[in-house]
């Protein structure tokens, strides 16, 4: 194939998006999603392998496909932001999303779930000025006002202050949450710590730190909402991701025993530093002189004996005479 050709010769992405976007799949399959995910990360024409084949899928005439499409498309540039950059605002793609946002024939289906993946968008490329047409479309499509023509949407997303969380923003914040958190912790079940170390794991740590993120988005709206539904949902939302952070440190702390048991094993089992030149004579001088004084401590007690025995006979002093009686003439 010509080095120059455009043609992307398609890999296991383009086969896991068929399966994913299959009509006849219930919902997302977040599997799926993170083994797309992946194979992204690994290859530098990944996104634009994945982009071309979903934005066939939302422009296709099936509502299921539609839908899916917009969501595993979402799900996939939310986890790998950079490399999904230049490809939503691909010429082609802009164009399908404006007949698509202009077609007062779309499902309902499908018209909620673009708004959900533009929503996405302009949360993660709010002062992208390169992402401006991308913006426009969310801006008519969701009635925002900032969103007039004859502005720079730039110049109003460009925030003045930091704004309290609005009770608005809570369910899709809520949703983004859950999402990531899904994509984490589908991520984390498919890694071992024993072989694997998760903190160079790129995949885990992208959502990871916007697991992080989100978390203090929740915990802000947990002070300021007030309907009560609202609150349980933020709660739960809560949980599920103090659930995630709970796993990702336990792999942590099993990843570190495990590094410490291999350390402390091969430290047993490695072999004596090889004797250097001129230790040799003194090793040997050492080893002589321990068996020495062992041989000496060994030997004391009879030395001793030896010794005490002698000292009862004295051979200098006269020996006693004994009288017998005379002989008989």
């Amino acid at each position: 194939m010509p080095i120059f050709s455009k043609k992307i010769t398609p890999t296991s992405i383009t086969a896991d998006i068929d399966q994913a976007t299959n009509p006849t799949q219930q919902e997302l399959d977040w599997g799926l999603v993170v083994q797309i995910s992946e194979a992204i990360n690994k290859t530098d024409l990944g996104a634009k392998e994945a982009r071309k084949l979903l934005q066939k899928k939302i422009t296709s005439n099936n509502v299921e496909t539609q839908v899916l499409g917009f969501q595993l498309l979402k799900a996939l540039s939310e986890a790998a932001p950079q490399k999904f950059h230049d490809q939503l605002i691909a010429k082609s793609f802009i164009e399908d999303l404006n007949k698509l946002a202009s077609n007062k024939a779309s499902d309902p289906r499908v018209h909620g779930a673009m708004i959900d993946a533009l929503q996405s968008w302009a949360s993660q490329y709010r002062q992208d000025s390169s992402m401006d047409d991308l913006l426009r479309i969310h801006d008519r499509l969701t009635a925002d006002p900032v969103g007039t023509h004859g502005r720079s949407p730039r110049t109003h997303r460009a925030p003045q202050e930091p704004s309290l969380p609005r009770e608005e923003d809570i369910p899709g914040d809520i949703e983004l949450a859950k999402n990531n958190c899904q994509v984490l912790s589908q991520t984390l079940s498919f890694t071992d710590p024993n072989t694997e170390d998760i903190t160079k794991n790129d995949l885990i740590q992208e959502f990871y730190g916007k697991c992080k993120d989100l978390h203090t988005t929740i915990m802000r709206h947990l002070q300021t909402a007030s309907d009560p539904d609202m609150i349980s949902s933020l709660l739960d939302t809560n949980s599920e991701l103090v659930n995630a952070f709970k796993t990702y440190d336990d792999m942590l702390e099993r990843s570190a025993l495990q590094r410490a048991t291999s350390a402390s094993t091969e430290d047993v089992h490695a072999p004596a530093p090889p004797v250097q030149e001129g230790q040799s004579q003194q090793i040997q001088q050492q080893q002589t002189a321990t068996i020495s004084r062992e041989g000496d401590a060994l030997a004391a007690p009879y030395l001793n004996e030896r010794t005490t025995s002698a000292t009862l006979i004295d051979f200098g002093a006269p020996t006693p005479t004994q009288e017998y009686p005379p002989s008989p003439p």
